[in-house]
């Protein structure tokens, strides 16, 4: 079935965001995107760049926090990063090294005990290896040495 109208590109994206990626451009309007990207986060890595908004990358990494590897560099504020952590601690390695607050990375690894090897060695605290440790269990070729 070919979609010719935006109502009938609404619907397909609301029964599955992902659809996005299979619309012609003409009909990926903001709003077929936005219901996209609330249907599913990763929908977001078909949003025409001319239509990428701060508020709409945000509702995607809430949906799906790993879809912030499609958040334009320009677009990942403290607010998206936080979020995306929030929902997928294995997100930290899509945040700009510059946003990776201990508080991030604390967050980030409460949520998934691997995203420590996406912190840097000086904000290995005590505290967020022990948050690492109680969220669950870290393999070999992610443990790092207690700091000193």
């Amino acid at each position: 079935m070919e979609i010719k109208s935006e109502l009938e590109a609404l619907e397909a994206v609301r029964q599955n965001g992902c659809a996005l990626a299979f619309l012609p451009e003409a009909l990926r309007t903001e709003d077929v995107c936005l219901a996209a990207v609330r249907n599913r986060g990763q929908a977001l890595e078909a949003v025409p760049r001319s239509l990428m908004t701060e508020a709409l990358c945000l509702e995607a990494v809430r949906r799906h926090g790993w879809a912030l590897q499609f958040v334009p560099e320009a677009l990942r504020t403290p607010e998206i990063c936080l979020e995306a952590v929030r929902q997928d601690g294995w997100s930290l390695q899509d945040v700009p090294g510059d946003l990776r607050t201990s508080e991030l990375c604390l967050e980030a690894v409460r949520r998934d005990s691997l995203a420590i090897q996406f912190v840097s060695k000086e904000l290995r605290t005590p505290e967020l290896r022990e948050a690492a440790a109680a969220s669950g269990p870290l393999t070999e070729t992610v443990c790092v040495p207690a700091v000193s």
